[in-house]
């Protein structure tokens, strides 16, 4: 017999994920998205969805750590803060009754993309450590460079980490969902996710056929 969960079960006692700021650094909790389901919001209007709900520090909106604690619900697309907790039981009795995507892992992990803009200023830093030291060993000279602007800089940034996510496949909905987040953080400005595709498909041409539409 299939587990069943009574949907208000699922929409009653939402928690409010918290984070601190102090200066230029920011903590505490919050929510990325990863699938839409089936199961109807408790106005009638619209459907949860499934997040991670994870621990984070931010330094000028950059990432210095992101850990996940698990899966939770969501009624406006894991932007805001008020979620559902879920436990690894109730994860599988959605997933049996079919309202959550089957094909989602039972523990929530993170995949490559995440772990990558999860500790994004560690992965920067060391990357900036090793071009440094290949500069040196290699004797060349500094050319100048043109400053660039908050926005192209975190677009490269995000077309660079963008193709370390499809070099094992398909770019899926939930890594341009998590693309459009992190890119709207670093930036100040609303980014919808079609603009994340479009944006891609126009600096990566070639990929373009490993892009969701």
């Amino acid at each position: 017999m299939r587990k069943f969960i009574p949907t208000t079960a699922l929409i009653l006692g939402l928690t409010v994920a918290s984070s601190a700021q102090a200066g230029v650094g920011r903590w505490g909790a919050d929510l990325r998205f990863v699938a839409d389901t089936t199961i109807p919001q408790s106005g009638g209007t619209g459907t949860l969805s499934v997040c991670h709900l994870v621990d984070f520090a931010d330094v000028f909106f950059v990432p210095v750590y992101t850990t996940i604690q698990g899966y939770a619900l969501s009624g406006d697309g894991c932007t805001g803060k008020n979620f559902r907790g879920v436990t690894p039981e109730n994860f599988a009795a959605l997933q049996l009754s079919g309202l959550v995507p089957a094909d989602l892992p039972a523990t929530a992990a993170p995949n490559l993309t995440s772990l990558i803009w999860g500790h994004a200023l560690i992965v920067a830093t060391a990357l900036g450590l090793l071009f440094r030291a290949l500069r040196a060993v290699s004797g060349r000279a500094r050319r100048p460079r043109k400053l660039r602007t908050p926005d192209m800089l975190a677009i490269h940034s995000l077309v660079a980490m963008s193709q370390v996510a499809i070099a094992d496949g398909r770019l899926d909905d939930a890594e341009v969902h998590h693309i459009a987040n992190i890119l709207t953080r670093l930036t100040g400005k609303t980014y919808a996710p079609q603009q994340v595709i479009d944006m891609l498909t126009e600096r990566l041409p070639a990929d373009a056929g490993r892009f969701p539409f």
